[in-house]
């Protein structure tokens, strides 16, 4: 019995230690924890844009004046931080009446002559401080690297599109951002133990956007159309013009675009469909005047269709209606007052038609941006110059439509069905009064899709009295 109580006594013991090392230690973690997240909270504070730029012994002030009705940016510094951050202090001269904030930067780093390997991209800018008409930026995705000599060529900067600033939109599609023209090549280095910057200017291309739209692909007559399955496509494209120079050829040209899928759906149970985004994903292109895009109705009687990447405004139309488009005329008339046209990228569009349900699954191609275009003007000059344009979004309508059935007889259709409805109504009757077990079975198999039609019939017009 005496032993009985001496184990437990030693039991309670040894549970207490236990106890006591696992509340230390819980007081330990809980402890590295706390200070692991306390020293995560680092807020960063910059200094304002005027004590940056004072301290150049050049810098005039009164050079900067605010003006009510100039809605320009303008890139006048640039520097970097110790902790390898770029900024950028731009001067806003209607600061005061009309706070315009910078949205990006097209910049390439790295040293360019003449043109050679200058492929610029596009930068977010970060406000991070303002003073009378200055602002200061960080430029975000750029890192100060540790060569003796970095470079930063600017091209041009972006604010967002405002009408109170005077902005005036396209003829298809919208203005998303307005360009500013910089061409500053800086470069940054040490000298005596202070850091440096010098500014060289360079030739940049400015660039008229007047049209972001699409062509509408319907799909040729294919077996899904029976299920109410279709799969189609749409054409995007960017109409502009130069400003400068006659331009006899395009060669390449550079861009970048937000593309996000877009799905709408309805049941017969609801009186508005819902819309469903996914987030954007940022591509990138390159297009040459060899490029052609080939596409596919993926029909029956298949029709393939071809067009240039890189085309004139009237070549890029004839091509289009010689394939059986059709454009609507306000369209027409905006793609034909343009010079060039980029035909940069093809998105899918499915519909599905249930029996109680409709799906259209479409793609927004948003943010289009030209960034740099090779070309030679009729003077025998050969450029590479980084593109000075307002950033777009593409039009919610197609500009014109492409029904691959117009050369088709309707007779041709009524035919096939006809032909297949026969070939159904035959194998159904000698299935139902001479198959075995086994054909029986496929003879259900063989009346299910006519079942199913004549269901997608009903849950259509279902669909349709819902709407009414």
């Amino acid at each position: 019995m005496k032993t009985k109580k001496l184990l437990h006594k030693i039991l309670y013991v040894v549970a207490a230690f236990l106890l006591s090392l696992f509340v230390v230690f819980e007081y330990t973690f809980s402890k590295a924890v706390t200070v692991s997240a306390e020293t995560a909270m680092v807020v960063v504070t910059y200094t304002p844009p005027l004590s940056d730029l004072r301290t150049d012994e050049n810098f005039d002030e009164t050079a900067y004046p605010a003006v009510e009705s100039d809605s320009s940016l303008s890139v006048i510094q640039i520097a970097e931080s110790t902790s390898g951050e770029l900024f950028l202090y731009v001067y806003q001269p209607c600061h005061d009446t009309l706070d315009l904030v910078a949205t990006r930067t097209s910049m390439y780093l790295g040293e360019s002559v003449n043109g050679k390997d200058f492929s610029p991209e596009l930068f977010h800018l970060r406000l991070v401080g303002t003073q009378g008409v200055f602002d200061k930026y960080v430029v975000e995705g750029v890192t100060v690297s540790k060569d003796l000599y970095r470079y930063y060529n600017i091209v041009s900067i972006y604010r967002e599109f405002n009408e109170a600033a005077g902005d005036r939109d396209i003829g298809i599609g919208s203005t998303a951002e307005v360009a500013y023209s910089v061409g500053q090549q800086w470069c940054a280095y040490s000298k005596n133990g202070v850091r440096t910057y010098e500014m060289n200017t360079f030739k940049v291309l400015d660039v008229e956007v007047t049209a972001n739209g699409f062509v509408y692909f319907q799909s040729g007559f294919q077996w899904g159309n029976f299920i109410g399955r279709g799969d189609e496509c749409d054409a995007h494209f960017i109409c502009f013009n130069f400003s400068e120079f006659d331009v006899d050829r395009i060669y390449d040209a550079y861009l970048m675009y937000d593309e996000r899928r877009v799905e709408y759906s309805k049941s017969v149970y609801q009186q508005e469909g819902t819309w469903a985004y996914d987030e954007y994903v940022t591509k990138r292109v390159t297009l040459t005047d060899v490029d052609k895009v080939e596409y596919s109705d993926g029909g029956i009687f298949e029709k393939r269709y071809t067009w240039n990447r890189i085309n004139s405004s009237s070549n890029f139309v004839e091509q289009i209606e010689s394939q059986n488009g059709v454009f609507n005329e306000v369209d027409r008339e905006t793609i034909l007052s343009s010079q060039w046209v980029f035909a940069f990228c093809e998105t899918d569009r499915k519909h599905i038609v249930g029996t109680e349900f409709y799906q259209l699954t479409t793609y927004d191609v948003d943010d289009v941006a030209i960034l740099r275009i090779s070309f030679h003007d009729v003077s025998g000059e050969t450029y590479n110059l980084g593109v000075v344009a307002n950033i777009t979004d593409s039009a919610d309508e197609p500009s014109g439509t492409v029904r691959p059935d117009n050369d088709t007889p309707d007779w041709v259709y009524l035919l096939v069905g006809g032909l297949l409805l026969i070939l159904g109504v035959v194998a159904l009757v000698f299935l139902g009064l001479y198959g075995g077990p086994a054909l029986k079975v496929i003879w259900k198999v063989i009346c299910l899709p006519f079942k199913l039609i004549g269901a997608l019939f009903k849950g259509i017009g279902k669909l349709f009295k819902g709407k009414k």
